[in-house]
């Protein structure tokens, strides 16, 4: 029986971005998330294919970022990880893998950078 308290999935994720614009134009025109909705001058919301949701906050302060440290990250699904992969390398995107790593079952993953220091992951095909 399911409790009224159970976790059913993720609705959607927050961004949070010291350079709004720089931000926007790295999700909407780089990674081509072109259906979104202003929110004031400094937020959007950003509607995905899977009826899911990101929202883009900016104005907020960058906080250091070692690679070791604890922190919470999205992951985007991909048809081509290494065409992503690639895409980004082109438009100089810190990316933390020369390639994308085999995850077995024809499942590959990365992780980059956004202009804000965000850590995020793309997963799927080669």
């Amino acid at each position: 029986m399911e409790s009224k308290t159970t976790v059913m999935g993720i609705d959607m994720g927050s961004i949070y971005a010291e350079d709004y614009t720089a931000s926007f134009a790295f999700y909407n025109g780089l990674l081509g998330i072109a259906d979104y909705s202003p929110m004031g001058d400094f937020a959007c919301y950003f509607r995905l294919p899977d009826k899911r949701g990101l929202y883009l906050i900016g104005r907020r302060a960058r906080a250091p970022r070692p690679k070791t440290e604890i922190r919470t990250t999205l992951c985007f699904e991909v048809p081509s990880t290494t065409a992503m992969l690639e895409k980004l390398q082109k438009a100089n995107v810190e990316c933390l893998c020369e390639v994308p790593l085999d995850m077995g079952g024809d499942n590959y993953w990365f992780e980059a950078v956004d202009p804000s220091g965000n850590i995020i992951e793309f997963v799927g095909g080669k």
